[in-house]
């Protein structure tokens, strides 16, 4: 079935000719979306019919590449992935920065040549609206959300009848650092091609949001490093009738058998019951457990085949730790945190740490449960690295940030062609890639009704089939689960099922929230304010004993997450490297929230005359009259309206 019909084609041909000549394009003919960005565009001057083609010089490009270093870093895994994947299929992989600026693209060389006659899509070329009006890229960055948009669509339109599929990439403040943009001709795209480039935006956010918080990227040098260094696999192949033909060095290895000694066996005589069938490599399968057994030692071996079209085919051969090891850094998901990481002496999280180390001793499931930002995924990793497991990997999902249509195939694998769009190959799905380690499935309260049933089957069985196959996985997990929610709530109005519920509430960890531990506040203000000196080039900031008073009374809806992004503010706004009472409450951002002391306001009697005179002098200027008074703006704009003050009176 079409992405688009032909009606549909017709319709945003006909809203484009409205449009151009300056006539109202009715409702229903074009997405709203695409017709506000038309509109954007022409308010910004564009020809309808000339396309900007501002490029960046060699030196700027360097230097936009270098500004984006970490974002380019993080992405490269993910984007080799997607380049292999869509390898021969017509479509060219795009990542671009804020600014619409293209930082890497890649293709086949006659797609990547079109591009560039047709619309100037080169590395640093700029895709922003401002420059070539509505496309996938720069309509993403306007409207901050994913977008699949043809080139009828385009505010410049192509030739061909591409399709673009794009998603934003977001820092841990959300604001957008990048775009990920798949294009390619319209035949070529499925409807699953826009869930695959939101899946890796979002999984680059991730990894993004993790290093700017938690400051590893040595940790993330090290992943790419063992990614490059572990990249090569054991290869057999093999004739039509199951004749080894050729192996390599590493096949060699793994075996523990001579190349001269392998070549020319059947393949029965390698692997014996293990063996493939002549049917599994006529048709090819993916991943295949098996256990190969030789002098008395048994490893176990990952078996992927992959037919060729004349019938022969090539097994690739890894050992199963050695491939979890590599997804589980390719994915970036090491456990980093243990139980001296977490900051408090209150008997509240103390005695959640207790829990914790206990838990850590043994394998059963546990469910943590707290508000959001109280460090759920702190103590999962703590826990982790605290258990035998530690060695293993330790996968994160967040079960509510992945679309519902992925979800299952992200959690279970499928195998080749099993839906549209697809990978041929089959992918293993995080809880294979988690054997031998934890999973620690984040949100588990937005997991959809429907996959909480395959979920349930995984933990009982303790095996998944993958989408598309009737062949179970055999795996060993630690399932560590968290939620903000109140489950017993969400069973209640049947959206979470009562025996997944029992299954993994095994064992329960409440991280209270900061409201419920004040007494750990101090500590973890001179903690964050430790980490943030560094960053800030500032040493030995003093915290004036009110400052403390202020902090302990506030409510901290955000928990801990909250605490560390204010102090994180304080530090870099102090001066004198002390942060005052007053620091507290400047700007109005904070003042929309944050109650000034009643010791501060009771310093802060203004009388109506020296208001004025302030005002006077400082031409009426807000922020300058404020600081002559030592006043925030909103007590300022307090007094104007106790006072019947016009401070717009005494502007010259």
């Amino acid at each position: 079935m079409a992405l688009y019909s032909e009606k549909t084609l017709n319709d945003i041909r006909t809203a484009r000719r409205l449009f151009s000549q300056g006539e109202a394009v009715p409702d229903g003919l074009i997405r709203q979306e695409i017709l506000a960005s038309w509109q954007r565009s022409r308010n910004f001057g564009l020809d309808f019919n000339v396309s900007a083609k501002t490029v960046l010089s060699p030196q700027e490009l360097k230097e936009r590449m270098e500004k984006h270093a970490l974002l380019l870093q993080i992405a490269q895994p993910i984007l080799d992935i997607l380049t292999q994947f869509t390898n021969n299929s017509g479509f060219l992989t795009v990542l671009a920065d804020e600014d619409g600026y293209v930082l890497f693209i890649r293709g086949e060389d006659s797609i990547c040549e079109l591009a560039k006659k047709q619309s100037n899509m080169v590395l640093g070329s700029n895709r922003n609206e401002k420059e070539v009006g509505t496309n996938a890229i720069g309509t993403v960055i306007q409207i901050r959300k994913p977008i699949q948009m043809t080139s009828y669509e385009h505010y410049y339109p192509m030739e061909k009848n591409w399709l673009c599929s794009a998603a934003p990439i977001f820092g841990s403040e959300n604001n957008i650092i990048g775009v990920l943009n798949l294009s390619g001709f319209i035949q070529n795209v499925s409807y699953h091609t826009l869930g695959m480039v939101v899946s890796a935006a979002t999984v680059i956010s991730q990894q993004v949001a993790m290093h700017e918080s938690y400051n590893q990227i040595t940790a993330i040098n090290d992943m790419l490093n063992t990614i490059i260094n572990n990249i090569q696999s054991s290869i057999i192949m093999i004739s039509r009738s199951g004749y080894i033909i050729n192996v390599n060095k590493n096949c060699s290895k793994l075996l523990n058998l001579n190349m001269d000694n392998l070549i020319g066996k059947h393949i029965k005589n390698v692997f014996f019951d293990d063996a493939p069938t002549e049917n599994e490599i006529k048709n090819g399968i993916y991943s295949k457990s098996i256990l190969y057994i030789k002098d008395n030692n048994a490893t176990n071996i990952i078996m992927n085949i992959y037919p060729t079209k004349t019938g022969e085919a090539i097994i690739t051969l890894e050992k199963t730790e050695t491939l979890q090891k590599k997804a589980s850094n390719l994915i970036g998901s090491k456990a980093y945190f243990t139980f001296d990481d977490i900051i408090g002496s209150s008997p509240v999280l103390q005695n959640a740490i207790s829990v914790g180390r206990l838990l850590a001793t043994n394998d059963s499931n546990v469910l943590i449960t707290g508000e959001s930002g109280t460090g759920k995924e702190l103590f999962a990793q703590a826990i982790h690295n605290a258990s035998d497991r530690r060695n293993g990997p330790f996968l994160a999902i967040n079960c509510g940030a992945l679309p519902k249509s992925l979800i299952e195939s992200e959690l279970f694998g499928y195998v080749g062609n099993s839906f549209t769009g697809a990978d041929k190959a089959g992918r293993a799905g995080k809880f294979e890639l988690a054997n031998g380690g934890t999973i620690f499935l984040d949100e588990i309260g937005d997991m959809p009704f429907d996959v909480q049933a395959h979920l349930l089957r995984v933990i009982q069985n303790r095996e998944v089939y993958r989408i598309g196959s009737s062949l179970p996985v055999k795996i060993n997990v630690r399932i560590i689960a968290a939620t903000n929610k109140n489950l017993s709530e969400e069973i209640k109005r049947n959206t979470f099922r009562l025996d997944l519920y029992y299954r993994l509430n095994v064992f329960n960890i409440y991280i209270p929230p900061l409201r419920e531990r004040k007494e750990d506040i101090k500590l973890l203000i001179d903690f964050f304010i430790k980490r943030y000196e560094k960053d800030s080039n500032k040493e030995n900031i003093h915290i004036d004993n009110d400052v403390y008073k202020f902090l302990k009374e506030k409510n901290w809806p955000g928990n801990v997450r909250e605490l560390e992004n204010y102090i994180e503010r304080l530090v870099y706004m102090c001066n004198d490297n002390r942060i005052k009472i007053d620091d507290c409450y400047y700007g109005d951002d904070l003042n929309s929230y944050i109650e000034m002391p009643v010791a501060v306001k009771k310093k802060n009697k203004l009388k109506k005359e020296d208001i004025i005179n302030a005002l006077k002098e400082t031409n009426a200027n807000i922020n300058k009259t404020a600081a002559m008074l030592s006043c925030s703006r909103k007590t300022l704009y307090r007094k104007f309206i106790e006072f019947s003050i016009d401070y717009q009176h005494y502007r010259k």
